[in-house]
C-alpha cells in the first residue's frame, strides 16, 4: 500500500470520526516596567498571545503590510494554533467561548483543555481579528432544515483596498480564503453574485498547503479500530492526566470534499437545489452573523437579498 493510500485512509478515519457528532506603561524621564504582581491574569493571558503572534508572524506589526496581508497571515496563525476536537468528549461548545477573549481561548488550546469545530474556530478567529483592530464577524450558511453537516461558519473581516472596504471571507477550519482570479481580495457580496450567476469559475480557492494543528482525540468515544490507526500512524502523544491523545493534522478543503463521509449527502442537497456539488454554493443560504458590531443585521440582510434569486 502507497504512503499516500495511508494518507487518505487516516484522513478518512478522522473526517469520519468528526461526523459522528457533527484571539506601555508611559515614561516621563525614566521608562517603567511593570512587575509580575502589577498585571492582572488578563493582561497577562494577552501579553501571552501577541508574544506568540509576534515570535510567529515577526512581520505582522509592519506598518508597509497591507491589512490584505496582515489578516490572511493571522488566518494562518489561528488554524495552527487552535485545536480540533473529533468528538464529543474533546469538544468546547461555542456559546461557551462567547463570552471569553480571544487570549482566554488560546489559553485553553495552549492547556489541550479541549478542541472546537467551524463554529468554535469561527469565534477564535473573529476575536483575534477584533485584538488587531479588524472588524470581523462570523458568518453562518446552510439551510435551517438540512442537517449539520450541511451547515458551515466562517469568518469575514473588513479590510480597506484600492479606496473601497471588502468585506473578505477568512476559513480558520480549512486555512483557505477566496479571490479574484488575478489574486487580489473579493468581497463578499461579489462572491455571492458570482454564485448567484453560475460564475464560480471566476472564483479562486486559495488553499494553504502543508500546514498542521493539534487534534484532540479522546479514547472514550473513539472506536477502536480509528483510535489505533490515528494514534499510531499520525505522531499522536498522550495529553498528561487526560484520556485524550493530540496529534497533528492538516484538514483543507480540498481533503474534506475528496474524503468527507457526508459528500454524497452534500451532492444530493445541491442536486435537489439546482446546483453542483461544489461545497462553494453554500454561500448562497446566508443564515446568520454575529459580531459586536450593529452592522451584522445589516450584512445578513443585505447578503440574503443577493442570493434570494438564486437561493431555493
Amino acid at each position: 500500500m502507497s504512503k499516500q493510500t495511508n494518507v487518505n485512509k487516516i484522513t478518512v478515519a478522522f473526517l469520519a470520526t468528526a461526523t459522528l457528532l457533527s484571539i506601555g506603561i508611559g515614561f516621563y524621564t525614566q521608562k517603567l516596567t511593570p512587575t509580575p504582581e502589577d498585571v492582572s491574569p488578563q493582561d497577562a493571558l494577552t501579553q501571552s498571545l501577541k508574544k506568540s503572534v509576534a515570535t510567529a508572524i515577526p512581520e505582522i506589526n509592519n506598518p508597509n503590510l497591507s491589512d490584505w496581508e496582515k489578516v490572511n497571515l493571522l488566518r494562518r496563525w489561528a488554524y495552527q494554533n487552535s485545536d480540533l476536537a473529533m468528538n464529543n468528549s474533546c469538544l468546547i461548545d461555542s456559546p461557551d467561548l462567547r463570552p471569553k477573549s480571544v487570549a482566554e481561548i488560546f489559553s485553553s488550546f495552549q492547556k489541550d483543555a479541549g478542541g472546537v469545530w467551524c463554529g468554535g474556530m469561527s469565534i477564535f478567529l473573529m476575536k483575534l481579528y477584533k485584538q488587531y483592530g479588524f472588524e470581523s464577524y462570523a458568518l453562518n450558511m446552510g439551510k435551517p432544515s438540512a442537517s449539520q453537516s450541511l451547515t458551515h461558519v466562517l469568518v469575514l473581516v473588513k479590510i480597506p483596498h484600492k479606496g473601497q472596504n471588502l468585506l473578505v471571507v477568512q476559513d480558520s477550519l480549512f486555512n483557505n480564503t477566496y479571490t479574484h482570479l488575478d489574486g487580489s481580495p473579493l468581497d463578499y457580496f461579489e462572491l455571492i453574485k458570482l454564485l448567484k450567476n453560475r460564475q464560480e469559475n471566476k472564483i479562486k480557492v486559495v488553499q494553504d498547503q502543508g500546514a498542521r494543528r493539534d487534534t484532540l482525540l479522546c479514547s472514550k468515544q473513539v472506536p477502536p479500530k480509528i483510535w489505533e490507526i490515528s494514534t499510531k500512524q499520525l505522531q499522536c502523544e498522550p495529553v498528561p492526566g487526560k484520556q485524550t491523545y493530540k496529534c497533528k493534522h492538516g484538514l483543507t478543503l480540498d481533503l474534506f470534499a475528496r474524503y468527507s463521509p457526508v459528500q454524497k449527502e452534500i451532492s444530493r442537497f445541491f442536486a435537489a437545489e439546482g446546483y453542483p456539488p461544489n461545497l462553494l454554493f453554500l454561500f448562497l443560504y446566508p443564515l446568520g452573523i454575529e459580531g459586536a458590531s450593529n452592522a451584522a443585521p445589516g450584512i445578513l440582510k443585505q447578503a440574503q437579498k443577493i442570493a434570494a434569486t438564486a437561493a431555493k
